[in-house]
Order: structure tokens, then C-alpha cells, then sequence
């Protein structure tokens, strides 16, 4: 297919789609781990034997880590904080590779998504009509002369002749 008619729909999609999936498991990554919890405690005794008391508390809070449960500390030697990360943006980084879907297709975004550009004034009525325009414009380079081709050959056969009325 290469050799005769360029790449594919399918191949010339395969990049876009597999951006937007890296794109939207790491969005869906980062909501899910947006915060860290720190404990600041002494080092020290994970390489005694008491060390095994505190990675078994570490293991106890993972466990039971959601905005549900509580966290115990020492409040002389230990210290409790949460690290955060900023999803400003995330959604608008994900959604952007998912309107890149659009490209090669040379598909619109309402057509391709079923959404509605927002803000004032805002209407997808003259990029939905120049992509019809454009679907009419490639049906009739490309299926008008076999399609004419067939009307004639079905008319000989039925008629015997060809009638010029008919299109």
C-alpha cells in the first residue's frame, strides 16, 4: 500500500494514538500520586534492630493511607509533612493530545469528539461545512467516473442503450 498510495489512515494514527495514551495513563499517574507523605525521622535505627519497627510502621501507613486514616508520630523526634505536585495544566496537556487525534484524519473536533467549542460566539457551523465540502469535493474526484461507469453498464444491460437523463 506504501509503494502505490502513501501510508495508511491507521499508520499515519498510530503515533497520535499512543502519545495520547502515554499522555493520558501519566495525567491519570500523577492525580493519583499528586501528594507524597514525608516522615522526617532518625535514620539511624533502620540498621539496628529496631529498624524493623519502623519499616513495619511505614508498611501499616501505606497500607491504610487515604484521606481516612490517621498518622501516628513521635512529636520529639518525628516530623510529618506532605509533598504536593501541581495538576495545573494536566488537563489541558492531556486534552490537547487527544484533539491530535483529529490530524490525520483531517477530521473537525466536534466531528471527531461530539464537543462544542465554548466561549462567546463560538460555533463549529463553518468547520463542519467546509469539512463537507471537502468529503463532497474528494467523492466527486474520486467516485464520479466509476460510479458513472456502472449507471452506464446497468442501463445496457437493461435497456440496451444508455440514457443521457440519468445521472
Amino acid at each position: 500500500a506504501y509503494s502505490f498510495g502513501g501510508l495508511s489512515r491507521t499508520q499515519m494514527m498510530k503515533p497520535y494514538v499512543d502519545f495520547w495514551l502515554r499522555n493520558r495513563t501519566s495525567g491519570s499517574d500523577l492525580l493519583n500520586n499528586f501528594s507524597v507523605p514525608v516522615l522526617s525521622t532518625e535514620l539511624d535505627v533502620t540498621t539496628m534492630d529496631e529498624g524493623s519497627e519502623l519499616f513495619q510502621r511505614v508498611m501499616t501507613f501505606n497500607v491504610l493511607r487515604d484521606n481516612q486514616s490517621t498518622m501516628v508520630i513521635n512529636k520529639d523526634s518525628e516530623e510529618f509533612s506532605i509533598a504536593q505536585t501541581s495538576l495545573a495544566g494536566v488537563k489541558d496537556l492531556v486534552g490537547q493530545s487527544a484533539e491530535h487525534l483529529c490530524l490525520p484524519g483531517r477530521v473537525p473536533i466536534v466531528k471527531f469528539f461530539g464537543d462544542q467549542p465554548s466561549g462567546l460566539n463560538a460555533s463549529s457551523e463553518g468547520v463542519i461545512r467546509l469539512w463537507y465540502d471537502s468529503i463532497r469535493a474528494l467523492q466527486e474526484s474520486l467516485l464520479r467516473e466509476p460510479i458513472s461507469v456502472i449507471v452506464d453498464l446497468v442501463q445496457i444491460g437493461l435497456w440496451g442503450e444508455v440514457d443521457d437523463d440519468i445521472e
